[in-house]
């Protein structure tokens, strides 16, 4: 607000009287006498007019930033459900997740290479969770700030070279799991034929035993990842668990959830 103001200069003025004899004959003014005071003119100042301003208006829509999306929720939401694989199925929550740590890669040596794209630890943001009827699916999504990114995760995948790590690391991370297992041991096989969909994918295959004490029991793993806009699908389970069919009906189902939720 621009303050005004205001500045009046009063007139001054005095009578003036006659001091003649009313008998005298008037006589004339003289140099010497005091001429009479007349009233000062009036003067006024003229505040200047004020600054002008810009009156506020009220913020819009469009003027407020965008908020950052929350990545973490975003993930979290596309994971597949236990209803979208049928019946029976439960979820046992992220604390029984497959461990797929940068940390964990780096002390494997054939997955040196893949540290900082394929594991948790890159420019993405993971979300995991266990599906059991008891059958068991591990399954995650991790979604990146640009599609190039998902991309590059799921080519690294598909690379010769990641199916010695993939074995190797698994090895490592079915041990640190809370599920008593002494110790794995598994190669790389050729993995079923099934058409995962997505913007790009690769599928994967192992064939192993763990060892819980003395006893050992035949393990094997079906892996796809499968990238959608700039989210990554990892959907995991041992090879009888789904038929060929099942298991890409399945994929597709998680996918699909991805699609729907990652924008």
């Amino acid at each position: 607000m621009t303050a005004l103001l205001a500045l009046a200069v009063g007139a001054c003025g005095s009578d003036s009287t006659d001091g003649s004899d009313s008998s005298s004959p008037p006589q004339a003014q003289t140099d010497t006498a005091a001429p009479a005071e007349t009233a000062a003119p009036t003067t006024s100042v003229t505040p200047p007019p004020p600054a002008e301003t810009t009156p506020a208006t009220e913020p819009t829509d469009t003027d407020a930033p965008e908020s950052a999306p929350d990545e973490a929720a975003i993930a979290q939401a596309a994971l597949l459900q236990p209803e979208d694989l049928g019946d029976g199925w439960q979820d046992l929550g992220p604390g029984s997740a497959f461990p797929m740590t940068a940390e964990l890669a780096a002390s494997v040596p054939s997955c040196a290479p893949f540290v900082d794209v394929v594991f948790e630890g890159n420019s993405g943001v993971w979300a995991h969770t266990t599906l059991s009827r008891p059958e068991v699916v591990f399954t995650s999504v991790t979604v990146f700030p640009t599609e190039a990114e998902a991309a590059a995760m799921v080519a690294a995948t598909a690379t010769p070279e990641f199916d010695q790590c993939w074995a190797d690391f698994n090895e490592v991370a079915i041990v640190e799991m809370p599920l008593g297992i002494d110790s794995a041991s598994y190669e790389s096989v050729e993995p079923p034929d099934i058409e995962l969909g997505g913007d790009s994918s690769s599928l994967l295959a192992l064939d192993g035993t763990i060892t819980l004490g003395a006893t050992s029991i035949p393990d094997s793993c079906v892996c796809a990842f499968v990238q959608q806009g700039r989210a990554v699908v990892a959907f995991h389970s041992t090879a009888p668990v789904f038929s060929a069919a099942a298991r890409r009906d399945a994929i597709a189902t998680a996918v699909a959830r991805v699609d729907e939720t990652v924008v």
